[in-house]
Order: C-alpha cells, then structure tokens, then sequence
C-alpha cells in the first residue's frame, strides 16, 4: 500500500542544510551563471582568497588531535566539520566547506573514498579550492581533475524533479583505513534571495562521532547589527563574536567531542529537534510576507481566457463549495504534478498561462493558480505555506523560507479555512496528506499574512477482502479484493495510474503474499465500477495437507503489509511520525465437506495509545471466517511509547504464527477450549511487565473470576514472551489460579516446572516467593515433610527480606505442627517474630502462644509479650489484639481450659490501648457467657434425669 503518490515538493527550500552561500565580488547583482557551470573549477573566487581562507581551521592542527577522544567502535571519525558563510551587503553569499574524514576499517574507507557537493547550476557556481588524502603514513595524494565528476543528479530525474541543480563528485585516491580525506569546497552565488537580509541556520550531530564542528559568520557590520539568534534543543554553543577586516564581522561556534546520534528510522531532522541555531535579520515575518507577497504578484495574473474557463468549469455548481471542489479537481487532474526547482522556480511560482500551456507544473505552481481561478469566482483562497518533513515544526521565532517545503491552497468557508493539496491528482475539497495535517501553515494574502493550523487527520481505511474456497489437500483459491476510502483511495488511485497491467499486477501480487505467503495471482480485475474498489486479483495458494491427513493447520490471513512496522530495536531516543490509518482484512474461506475447525486460538487484542490491533478466528458451519483490524490513530510515536508498540508488535508477530487447527469432522472435535469462548475486551498494553501485572490483579482478582483471570494472563505471557521476570512472576500467578480451585496436582507440577531453570534475572526474593508458593499447595497435597524443608529453607536464608523469612517462619510452624512436632513448631513461631514483620506478627505470636498452651509452658508466654510490648505499639497493639480474639477461638473449640488461661494472662498485662481492652472485654463476656451456659445445661439435664 503506497502512502503517498507525490513527493514533498522541494519548492520554496534550498537543496543544502544552510543556505548554499554566494558572493562573488567579480559578480556583477543578477549576472548570469557562466555557461560551463559543469565544468569543473579549481579557483575560487577573490573574496575566499583574501578574506575567507585564512579563516578556515589549519589542517595540521586538525590532523594533531587524531585518536585523542573516543569512538566507539566506528567505522569512522569526523575530523572536521566547518563551515564559513559569507554575505554582501546585498545579501548574496558565499559558502566554504571545509571537511576532513578519517576512516578506521574497511568500512569507513568505502564510504570516505567519494564525496559529493548540489548546487544550482543557474546562480551558483563551485569551485574545489583543495581536495587530497592524507594516509596514515607517506605524503599528501592530491585528487587529480580527472578523479572529480561534474553531473546531473540521477535521483531528480528518478524522481520526477527536474531543475538547475548541478553535482560534484570527488573520488579521492588510495583511500584505506586510517587515511584521512580532506576537501575545501567553495560555492558562490550570483543573486541575493531577500535583498539586504541574511538568514541561515546550523545543526550539530551526525551518524559518525565528530571530533571538531565549526561554523564561522562572516558579515558586514551593519548586516551583523540586525542578526537574530534563536536556539532549539540543548547543546547549542555560545558563538564567539569578533572584529575581522574593517567594516566585517565574525560570529564563531566551535563544539567539539560530539557523539554520534543513533541511527533510527524516523528520527527527526535537527531543524525540527535540535541542536540548532536559526540566525535571520528578518525582523518579523510581516517582513517575510512582504517579500514573499511581492514574489507571488508577478504571478497574479489569470487571462479573460482562463478565468472563462473556470466559469465554464463551474457552470452546474450552486455553491461555492461545489465550485471549489470542481476548480481543485481539474488542476489536480489536468496539470501533471512535476518539482520544479530552476532558480526562484525553488521559491516563486511560473507565471499561471505558462502552467496552464505547459499543463505541468509544481506545488506553488499548482495551488498558485488554484487559488487565482477561485478568486476570479468571487472565492477567497491563497496560497499557504507548510512543512511536509516529519512532523512539520516550524520555527515561528526566526522568520525565514527554510522552514518550508510545499504549498497547498487555503480556502476561505463558513467554517473557516479549509485547506486543500491540489498535487493530489483526485483530490477533494479539504483532502490533505498526513504530512500536511495537524501543523502550522502561512497563509500569504495580498495584503497580509495569516497563521493558521491544518486539520489533524483522522486516518483513513484500506480494507482486503478474501473470498475463496479450500480444497481437500489444503490449497486455497479466491479472490482478494482492496477497497480504500478518502486520502489513501485518491493517492493509490493516481499510483496505480501510471502503472502498466504487469507492473500494477507485480504490486498487488507484493501486497498478496504479505497477506497470504505463497498464493499466487493468477489474474487481476482493474474495473473501477465500484467507487470504492482500487483492485481485485484471482488467486491460488498452494496446500501444505498430504491428502489423507486427519487434522491440518490454517494459517491466519494478515502479516506486513497491513502492520505497523517498529523494526529491530525495543527503544528509541526520538518522536517518529506516524501516518494514522486503519488496516482492515476479512476472509470467508469455505471449507472442503467434512471439515470443521478443530482448535482455535484465542482472539488477540491490542490497545496502545499509538496502536491497536484486534484479530480473530471466526469459525462456522463449513466456512472460515477472520476479522482483523489495525488502527494507528496518530501522527506521533514518542520514545516512550515506542517500547510499549514495539512490544505489542513482537506479540501479534508470535499470535499470528498460531494456527487454526481444521479436523475431518468423522473424528469428533474437542469442544472450543475455555479460554477461546473468554473475550477480555480492551486490555491495553502498559509499558511494563510490572504494570501489566498490576492491571490484571486490579482487573480479575484472585477471588474474582478465575477463568478471565487466566485469559489475562496467558495475555501477559503473549505481551512480554521476552521478559523473564514478567513471564516467572505471570506463570506463578497462573498455577495460584490452579490452586485456588482445588487442582493442587496441577499448581505443584506448573510450580516445580518454573522452579527448574529459572533465568539469571530472575532475584532470590522472587524465587523465595515462587518456592513459597509451591511449599504451600504441597501442604495441601499433606506433603508436609517436603514443605516444612523448604519453608526451614527460605526462614533461614540471611540473604532473603525480613518479611518473605518471617512468613516462611509462620508456615513452617504450621506445617511442624501438622507432623507433630509441636517444640518445633514452637521455636519456628518464636523465630519468626524475632524479624519484627508487622504483618506476620500476629499469627506468628498466635502460633506461639497455643503452642506454648498445648506444652503446658505458659509460664513463658508472659515475659514474651513483655518483650513485644517494649518494641513499641506497631508491633504490639495488633498482635495483642488478635490474641484477645484467640481467647474467643479456642474457647469455641472446645479448648476451654487453654482459653481461660490465656485471658487471664492478658488480662494482668501492664498494656493500655482502647482496641485492645475491647477485645480482651468481649473474649471475657464469651468466656464467661459460655461458662453460665454450660452450667445452666449441666442443672437442666440433671432437673430432667430426677424426673
């Protein structure tokens, strides 16, 4: 599925980071560039002679400070990276580049051994001013004039930009690892861009480490007055600022030890994320506008002729609206969309009678004239300014052309503006590209200019189809149609235009094999008929059945053409842009007689904020049904956000290489298991294993419902399958859920299994917690001699946490007084409450105390609870009380000899806190209410034996 069937127009930017630089003093303001412009030039201009090269950093210098900071294991260094920008008075310009590379592996000699320089062939001119490699040992090797090319870019014919642009390509000589290759490369222009003013900015990092980054200013003194800098992001230096010959001066930024920025796919350009400096002497962009507006006057004009067409065009419209939309369609259609970079061309539209013949032409071109047709209709539009790149941030505080790299048309509605890009060739009123959406845009009015926001766009459908049958031995064949709507309907439609029948069937048969691997197009349907419909292709897909199989899988009909692709790295440091959309794929695959599905995985659900994914086998009467949907909803995936989708993404991977299992219905199928029938509903992706956890004990208790509580979790292990402390403590969970309904069997076989290999990552604290588990259900399996070592285990170990060795305490009293072994149950309890754990010491003294009681030892218990009463009221209060409650407990038990001993103990404690005298009251009133009734039946029955 193609984005986008246009290519973000190089208009109104300039082909190099910073503007490329121009001045020429033997140049005479608006001379023409000399006819041999690709011809190659070794001397550079006067001014670089007398004023700039002594300004440039000495090589030796450079070559000095070799090996003196780290590289990390690259393939190569940036020595130098500097930059000299010169301007006149008039604003014309000169740029030098001095760049010095060294290469450290084969590697980095490959891609050091060329280098290449764009400039404008219509008002610029190059000149190599030095170029030679310096090995690691021997002399310099000078690049001789046959080892530089002077050319035409291949890629802007490739891709459809024609303009003045012009290349040099050096190929430097015996360049090997530790060669050095260094170039000075002057380019001069002959025009001004805004007279008078000056703008420019600089970014600093690169994919290679950069030892030394320097840009030097070189202006006059009242040019150098009017600067304006304004920073973006951290990092930025402070420049330097000095006195040069009279009448010029210097701003210098110098930064040096610079780490390479990390190579991502989407990463944002510096301009957009920093660090970088914008430098303008525009004061406003008032100021821009008048330039700009005065650019766009000398294109204002539309013929008698023209503007007659258009009320032609508009003759059966009864709406402003609905001329608008006939007027954006015929330039759409009617004039090729082709970048046009000649000159101004980069920046100021052809004349509209010349777009019009020539029924060609750019973005400007296109929503320039766009918006004179509309406004000889009586029709406010104009021409608007935007960045198309990344997300599309401009830096409304330096005012300056840069920021922009396509035009649309703004049109003037009831509702406010809407804006429309006429280089969409089916484009309709309001139609943008998600590069145009949900950014700043410049309105240029006659008059005025205008700020103003694009919609955001909402994302539009691509929706396949398969409707076919499966054969007995498992090949399939059908039909899969694509169905598009709005944006990406208007865009795959002009692609698919320009495409011979072989060449759009090659397409479609890319998009079948990501959704069915192996099928095979055997015919393609291009009818248009209906409205929605971009294609539908016949197709085969051979079995992987031998014929006489009894079960056989079916794979599931999604993969990555309708995914959202997150590449090989869990994290990222940059936002990347996203373009929203919904993917949707539906089959109906009618099964051989005596077929039905057999074992069917249970439905997937995805739900990030960035993404969403629902996906699920549907399986009927003789037929085989899925649903799949992918939705990106937003044009933005921060770092954070990255690692939560990636994770996502790595977990449809793994459901998707689940198969449906199909049976032949002679052998009864297995009833859909449970967790296939359970459907959770939105369970969204949280960034951790830990969270995700947190969500499910939140979201399905351990006294909830088990079964959604197992869907859950199987959910978990699907989400973080690579996360070993996650899948321990999620499995864990799982056998608990065993556990609690009574399959003890079961618990201690899931237990024993993660216990066996646990993974290095995998704490003592959290083994101490799965072997506790385990111990416990061995209890109740009356496995107790097994439990009690392993809770005497994990109570002795120093290394664990106060609060898991005191609980294993309290457990392995129980599990010694379930073996009889009442004096060491006793010690185990009195251990335990040496940790001092508020949580356990309640228990932990109960256990204690009763036992104490059963060896007729409680002459101790009073002295312990003087013990526990000195370690302050956090540990006491409730550990008393829940004795007090004790008293109640074994009085019911038939322990009544034990109960009253124990209340009288409590009783005489030098102990004064409200909670627990009332407890102690109501073990009182039940002892001695109970003592009442026992007597009052002892006088009954004998009353009722004398009678």
């Amino acid at each position: 599925m193609v984005k986008n069937s246009f290519i973000p127009s190089a208009a109104l930017i300039l082909a190099l980071a910073a503007a490329p630089p121009s001045s020429a003093q033997e140049a005479g303001k608006g001379g023409a560039a000399p006819a041999s412009a690709l011809r190659l030039s070794r001397k550079a201009p006067v001014v670089y002679e007398r004023q700039l090269k002594a300004l440039l950093t000495p090589a030796e210098k450079v070559l000095a400070r070799r090996g003196d900071f780290e590289t990390n294991g690259a393939d190569g260094v940036i020595l130098l990276d500097e930059t000299l920008i010169h301007s006149e008075p008039d604003g014309r310009r000169v740029l030098v580049y001095h760049r010095m590379f060294q290469a450290l592996n084969e590697s980095g000699a490959r891609m050091t051994a060329e280098d290449t320089f764009s400039f404008r062939t219509l008002d610029q001119r190059i000149h190599l001013a030095e170029a030679q490699s310096l090995p690691p040992e021997g002399s310099a090797v000078e690049v001789e004039d046959g080892s530089v090319i002077m050319e035409s870019p291949q890629h802007d014919a490739a891709d459809s930009v024609y303009g003045d642009r012009g290349q040099m390509r050096i190929i430097f000589p015996a360049v090997k690892p530790g060669t050095v290759t260094r170039m000075v490369v002057v380019i001069e222009e002959f025009d001004e861009r805004i007279p008078g003013h000056f703008s420019t900015w600089e970014s600093w990092g690169a994919f290679w480490p950069t030892r030394h980054a320097r840009t030097v200013l070189h202006l006059p003194e009242d040019m150098e007055a009017r600067l304006r800098e304004t920073r973006l992001g951290a990092g930025v230096p402070e420049p330097v600022k000095s006195s040069a010959a009279p009448g010029w001066r210097t701003w210098t930024y110098d930064k040096h030890r610079i780490k390479p920025d990390r190579a991502e796919h989407g990463r944002p350009p510096k301009s957009q994320s920093g660090p970088a400096v914008f430098l303008t002497t525009l004061p406003d962009w008032e100021t821009f506008g008048d330039w700009y507006r005065a650019l766009l006057r000398e294109r204002a004009e539309v013929t008698e002729e023209m503007a007659a067409l258009a009320r032609e065009w508009t003759r059966a419209a009864g709406t402003d609206e609905e001329k608008a939309a006939a007027i954006l369609g015929h330039v759409a259609r009617d004039i090729r969309y082709t970048g046009l970079e000649f000159g101004l061309g980069a920046l100021q539209p052809r004349a509209p009678v010349e777009v019009w013949k020539s029924a060609f032409g750019d973005c400007k071109d296109k929503s320039n004239l766009a918006a004179l047709l509309l406004r000889s209709l009586g029709i406010e539009a104009h021409l608007a300014l935007i960045q198309t790149e990344h997300l599309g941030r401009v830096e409304r505080r330096s005012p300056d052309s840069r920021h922009f790299n396509h035009a649309i048309v703004a049109l003037r509605t009831a509702q406010g503006w809407q804006f429309t890009d006429p280089t969409l060739r089916h484009v309709t009123p309001g139609m943008l590209a998600p590069s145009s959406s949900g950014r700043d845009t410049l309105i240029v009015k006659p008059d005025c200019i205008e700020w103003a926001r694009t919609p955001v766009f909402e994302g539009g459908l691509v929706h396949y189809h398969v409707d076919a049958e499966r054969a007995e031995d498992g090949s399939t064949e059908g039909w899969l149609e694509c169905r598009a709507g709005g944006f990406y309907m208007a865009t795959d439609r002009a692609y698919h235009e320009n495409m011979s029948r072989e060449e759009w069937k090659r397409d479609a048969q890319q998009t079948l094999a990501g959704l069915l691997p192996g099928a095979q197009i055997i015919d393609l349907d291009t009818d248009r008929s209906a409205p929605d419909v971009l294609w539908r292709a016949y197709f085969s897909q051979p079995g992987r059945a031998s014929g006489g199989d009894e079960r056989v899988p079916a794979s599931f009909p999604a993969g990555e053409p309708v995914m959202l692709s997150m590449g090989q790295d869990e994290t990222r440091e940059t936002t990347r842009f996203l373009w929203p959309i919904t993917w949707r794929v539906t089959s109906a695959v009618r099964l051989p007689a005596g077929w039905t599905a057999a074992e069917t995985p249970p439905p997937f659900d995805l739900h990030t904020e960035a993404y969403e994914v629902e996906a699920r086998w549907e399986p009927g009467s003789g037929l085989l049904r899925t649903f799949y949907e992918g939705r990106v909803p937003r044009g933005d995936l921060t770092p954070a956000a990255h690692q939560v989708v990636w994770r996502g993404a790595q977990s449809l991977d793994a459901w998707l290489q689940r198969p449906l299992w199909l049976a032949r219905s002679g052998e009864t199928p297995p009833a859909p298991s449970p967790e296939a029938a359970i459907t959770l509903g939105k369970f969204p992706l949280m960034p951790t294993g830990e969270g995700q956890l947190a969500l499910v004990d939140r979201r399905y208790p351990e006294n909830g419902n088990l079964d959604l509580r197992r869907a859950a979790l199987r959910k978990v292990l699907e989400f973080f399958p690579d996360d070993p402390v996650t899948v321990f403590n999620t499995r864990t969970r799982l056998a608990t859920a065993d556990w609690e309904q009574d399959k003890h069997a079961e618990a201690e076989k899931a237990l024993r299994e993660i216990l066996a290999a646990p993974s290095p990552k995998i704490t003592p604290e959290i083994l101490a917690w799965g072997r506790y588990l385990r111990a416990l259900v061995l209890m109740d399996l009356k496995q107790h001699e097994e439990a009690a070592r392993t809770f005497e285990g994990l109570a002795g170990d120093t290394t664990l946490s106060a609060y898991r060795r005191a609980w294993a305490g309290f457990q392995l009293s129980r599990a010694r007084a379930e073996l009889d072994q009442k004096e060491g149950a006793l010690a185990a309890a009195r251990a335990g409450l040496l940790l001092e754990q508020a949580e356990s010491t309640p228990p932990l003294l109960a256990r204690a105390a009763m036992h104490l009681l059963e060896l007729d030892r409680q002459q101790e218990l009073p002295p312990l609870l003087a013990s526990l009463i000195e370690r302050g009221e956090d540990l006491s209060v409730p550990a008393l009380t829940a004795l007090a409650q004790l008293v109640a407990g074994l009085h019911e038990d038939g322990k009544s000899a034990q109960a009253a001993t124990l209340l009288d103990i409590l009783e005489k404690l030098d102990f004064i806190n409200e909670g627990f005298a009332r407890a102690l009251a109501e073990a009182g009133n039940a002892l001695r209410g109970g003592a009442v009734a026992a007597a009052l039946q002892k006088d009954l029955q004998a009353w009722l034996e004398a009678r």
